[in-house]
């Protein structure tokens, strides 16, 4: 069973959830000398971002398709769009 131990452990070590964490980490131990305050308002952002893009983009732009894919209401999507300054990006609608 050494080959299913070693496959669970890459696959764990692969997992979405090990790579943010593992970054966050990294990102506070190197705050730790400042006292990092707000650290959830500073990385939420950093996290939404690429979420939200990655949707818009697989909607082709489509604010609606992409509201449906993260499960939020499309005015919701409207907002975080243009409160994280993404309101106008091109994301790939076609012409």
């Amino acid at each position: 069973m050494p080959a299913l131990a070693a496959a669970q452990t890459l696959d764990q070590q692969l997992s979405l959830e090990a790579v943010v964490y593992r970054r966050v980490r990294a990102y506070a131990e190197a705050l730790q000398d400042h006292e990092p305050r707000e650290l959830y308002n500073l990385l939420l952002p950093q996290l939404e971002r690429p979420l939200i893009r990655v949707a818009m983009e697989l909607a082709e732009g489509r604010q609606v398709r992409a509201a449906r894919m993260l499960g939020i209401h499309r005015n919701t999507l409207r907002v975080r769009l243009r409160e994280l300054g993404m309101e106008g990006e091109d994301f790939g609608r076609p012409s």
